[in-house]
């Protein structure tokens, strides 16, 4: 399915409309995942991934196409929405450190 994608995305800039679901929790991508199109990443805080794991298993050519999700995690600091906007903006600082390593 990657290749596919990779071939339908191939030569759009910035990147391809075409996605893939890859879990952040897994220990390794088996793949290459540049398919020049964005990368869900599902799995981060209560299923066990880390923003810091992101360029591990992205690989840095790629951690910039992903869209890391965390939603568990955040929702934990509810129901109060100043403890949602906090956990939201430490998740993505976390984020931001991690990918620009």
């Amino acid at each position: 399915m990657l290749d596919h994608i990779a071939v339908e995305n191939a030569g759009e800039r910035p990147l391809g409309s075409v996605g893939a679901v890859v879990g952040a929790t897994l220990a390794e991508a088996g793949a290459d995942l540049d398919v020049n199109g964005p990368l869900l990443a599902p799995g981060i805080g209560a299923q066990g991934a880390t923003p810091a794991g992101l360029p591990r298993l992205f690989g840095s050519a790629v951690v910039g196409n992903v869209l890391p999700s965390v939603s568990r995690d955040v929702l934990r600091h509810g129901p109060d929405a100043a403890g949602l906007r906090d956990a939201a903006a430490r998740f993505a600082d976390e984020v931001r450190v991690a990918v620009a390593g």
